[in-house]
């Protein structure tokens, strides 16, 4: 048996048309608990939602099973098109007042956006290359204050921003963790998730000969082997989240 670990549940957003109706704050619950631990005594899995993903659970609304998020939202420009004075250092954050003049109509857009959907920032993103690197495919980060429709915001800034070239939702959300592959002769459990430099394997019950691969969310193989047995062993140092 082979079994291949993708370990996130990503949002999967329909392609229905959506509206900017307001929600009632009454019918936003938690889409899940952001507790990423393993319970090793229970078995019981973690969950994943470090941005606190909310969801409409009133039956009667417009929006009735609409994600709700305010960071993590990500935006593409055109090659060279950076609407600052300069490539924002990882975790720097900016208004939109603080768009240069260059990029005037861009700005006013955002001034007007903002007029609907409450203050919006701009955040740099972590990278390790030149500033003539990142010119060329720049990206953003956006965030709101307030809770906005996930996918409303990139329906409505793809179409409505003539210098946007992409805008996608960048979290992910689900249950990262308690894999537990079940069949006539085995089944076990990997974590942690996020790994620390060393995974567990532990089978529950019986053993089997298992091909587990561990691969990384931006889909690059990191381990695979063939496993008889529980075991712990050192892994994926650099991947975090698998």
């Amino acid at each position: 048996m082979k079994t291949t670990l993708y370990l996130f549940v990503a949002f999967l957003f329909a392609a229905n048309i959506v509206s900017s109706a307001p929600v009632s704050d009454s019918c936003l619950r938690m889409y899940l608990p952001h507790n990423p631990g393993f319970d090793t005594t229970t078995g019981n899995s973690g969950t994943y939602n470090p941005d606190s993903v909310m969801i409409d659970t009133c039956s009667g609304s417009a929006t009735y099973n609409h994600k709700y998020a305010k960071r993590m939202f990500r935006i593409q420009f055109p090659i060279y098109f950076y609407p600052f004075d300069h490539v924002l250092d990882s975790g720097e954050v900016k208004g939109v007042s603080d768009i240069d003049s260059t990029y005037l109509g861009l700005k006013n857009r955002f001034l007007e956006i903002q007029d609907t959907f409450g203050i919006i920032y701009f955040q740099g993103l972590n990278h390790f290359s030149s500033d003539s690197i990142v010119l060329l495919n720049p990206v953003l980060q956006v965030f709101f204050e307030e809770y906005q429709d996930i996918d409303f915001i990139v329906q409505h800034f793809t179409n409505t921003i003539d210098s946007i070239v992409k805008v996608v939702y960048n979290n992910r959300a689900g249950n990262p963790i308690g894999v537990n592959e079940k069949s006539e002769t085995s089944n076990f459990s990997i974590y942690p998730n996020p790994v620390n430099d060393y995974l567990t394997i532990s089978y529950k019950i019986g053993r089997s000969k298992d091909k587990i691969e561990i691969i990384s969310i931006d889909g690059k193989k990191y381990w695979k082997a063939n496993i008889k047995r529980s075991m712990m062993f050192r892994c994926c140092k650099t991947v975090s989240m698998y």
